[in-house]
């Protein structure tokens, strides 16, 4: 079990690696603040769902997931950096990058094996569309619960970003998708058959909300569908969408999910 203050020796070896990029440039500061926010807020959130699912069956390291949830998007600083956006299909695969720079850090150091892979296996597939098999029976319910507590807090940070004031901000989060009301085909039909939908078949902004909404249909913990009620953010996304026939559709699938999860 990590103790308290190893953990507190990763938040500052963390805030000691992303320090750094915020004066390398002036101009992609904004973005790379909205990374180094979500990181501690998607590390408070994994500990929140782990008290509200204490029942789930599984005794989790408290602090080994604080970690984990603090250092999972490490891999933005240097993509943002380096590519000029944080759109993976455009750049580098972030969670695979962020592996490759835990490593490199040498972090992980004081870490027990099974620690180690549990904490690399959790930030190289919190971002994947799949979790594959045959990977540390261990490592599931951390990359699963740090898949949740992520999918939560990007939607008061896509929201946020609608009144965000910086266009060049603003596009970056937005991942330079075209402002549009239209919602693609293909998006649709995920959603419509609750199937997660495909982040390279986004074509528009609308498409993105979308997106974020099919992305309840991944969650893994009863506690992430009582936040996610609870903050009423499901509501606030759904209320962003256009006056449509498919986001009417859109809308009363996700709500009949959302209460058939809470049921259960």
């Amino acid at each position: 079990m990590m103790k308290a203050e190893e953990y507190r020796m990763f938040e500052q070896k963390y805030i000691e690696y992303a320090e750094p990029y915020f004066l390398k440039s002036a101009k992609l500061e904004g973005g790379l603040r909205i990374k180094f926010d979500h990181s501690f807020r998607v590390k408070n959130r994994m500990i929140e769902i782990i008290d509200i699912d204490h029942e789930s069956g599984y005794e989790f390291d408290k602090c080994l997931a604080s970690a984990i949830g603090l250092y999972h998007d490490i891999g933005r600083y240097r993509q943002l950096f380096e590519y000029g956006t944080f759109k993976d299909s455009d750049s580098v695969d972030h969670g695979d990058l962020g592996y490759e720079v835990i490593k490199q850090e040498g972090v992980l150091s004081e870490l027990s094996e099974i620690e180690e892979q549990i904490f690399l296996l959790s930030v190289k597939y919190h971002n994947k569309k799949f979790i594959p098999s045959g990977l540390l029976k261990d490592a599931y319910p951390y990359i699963k619960l740090l898949r949740d507590s992520d999918k939560i807090d990007v939607y008061p940070v896509m929201l946020d970003s609608f009144e965000e004031k910086n266009l060049f901000t603003k596009k970056i989060v937005h991942l330079g998708l075209e402002e549009s009301e239209k919602i693609s085909e293909e998006i649709f039909d995920d959603v419509i058959h609750e199937r997660l939908p495909d982040k390279e078949a986004m074509k528009t902004i609308t498409d993105f909300k979308v997106l974020l909404l099919g992305w309840i249909f991944d969650l893994n913990y009863r506690g992430s569908f009582i936040i996610l009620k609870d903050l009423d953010l499901l509501n606030r996304l759904i209320q962003s969408l256009p006056d449509s026939s498919k986001a009417s559709v859109i809308k009363g699938k996700i709500y009949s999910y959302l209460d058939k999860a809470l049921k259960q």
